[in-house]
């Protein structure tokens, strides 16, 4: 009658909602992260255009307060590591919503 290890439609509904929420949990901490990394780079050098620092000194300037203003489960890498890894998901979300460019 049912498949072995199929789900019930219940179920299927549950696990959508937790994927839901799961992605809106994580696109509130890209944006986060985000701001804090724009507000550091202004706050450190007077604009927020362009990359990160490639100064170890200017780079620590910038990871300190980004540090203070992001949860902490973000600090587990280096700044450009986590920036990294939180662009290559919030495209991937993206692209999974409106189609790769």
């Amino acid at each position: 009658m049912f498949q072995k290890g199929a789900k019930s439609l219940p179920q299927k509904r549950s696990d959508e909602r937790l994927f839901g929420v799961l992605r809106l949990h994580f696109l509130r901490e890209a944006a986060t992260f985000y701001r804090a990394v724009g507000h550091g780079q202004r706050v450190s050098t007077g604009n927020a255009e362009g990359g990160l620092p490639t100064s170890p000194a200017q780079f620590e300037v910038l990871t300190d307060p980004v540090k203070r203003w992001t949860p902490e489960h973000l600090h587990e890498q280096r700044l450009d590591v986590t920036l990294r890894e939180i662009r290559r998901r919030t495209r991937e979300f993206f692209n999974r919503l409106f189609g790769s460019a």
